[in-house]
């Protein structure tokens, strides 16, 4: 996933997508805001905002009962 800067991929968490964004909406003022520094300087060395892309992939199964 391509994020054009970090507020682009932060957003989501903010209005409680997903069971992270659910986590993140769980925590007081003071922790989301730790929780945003962290991830920021770990997505971006700490350095200045830019675009930045993830890897991700998706695991799935189906199958039928006969």
């Amino acid at each position: 996933m391509t994020f054009v800067s970090f507020d682009d991929y932060w957003q989501p968490f903010l209005s409680g997508q997903g069971p992270a964004g659910v986590y993140a909406a769980s925590l007081s003022e003071s922790d989301r805001q730790a929780l945003h520094v962290r991830l920021r300087d770990r997505l971006l060395g700490g350095g200045p905002g830019r675009g930045f892309t993830l890897a991700a992939r998706a695991w799935a199964a189906r199958g039928t009962v006969t």
